[in-house]
């Protein structure tokens, strides 16, 4: 293992590690996903909302060219527990030790009509709050 700046011991390779990344198909998600397989990460599986299935499969494409042995996308809405259970263990089922190492919990969203929180509409705000906390909850869990 090496170590990095702060001198926490990092492994040099993912082999064989399988990985879950929420809103794993754009921006901060995607990079993270990439990088998972670049360290050679077995499974990484992009979870993300079924409206961003064309984005996920690109990314699926991806993580293939870079040598991840199975990468998949999964549609799963965070804020439902019952989809994230089942995902994650639709994921963990394929997992070569039948069980996921790594969980990013990525999942996040920033409202369309957010300029400052005290002019979000509520509906907005609960949404928001769903995903950022209900999200993160549902991820670690399961």
């Amino acid at each position: 293992m090496a170590a990095d700046s702060l001198g926490w011991r990092l492994p040099t390779s993912l082999a064989g590690q399988a990985a879950v990344v929420t809103g794993g198909a754009q921006g901060l998600g995607r990079g993270i996903a990439l990088s998972l397989a670049g360290n050679g990460c077995s499974l990484v599986a992009v979870l993300d909302l079924e409206s961003q299935r064309d984005k996920g499969e690109s990314v699926v494409a991806e993580l293939s060219a870079l040598g991840c042995g199975a990468a998949t996308f999964v549609p799963c809405d965070v804020t439902s527990a019952a989809a994230v259970a089942s995902a994650m263990a639709s994921v963990a089922s394929q997992a070569p030790s039948g069980r996921l190492n790594i969980v990013v919990a990525n999942a996040g969203r920033i409202p369309p009509d957010y300029s400052d929180g005290i002019d979000m509409a509520n509906e907005a705000f609960e949404l928001t709050r769903s995903i950022m906390y209900s999200g993160v909850f549902h991820t670690l869990k399961y």
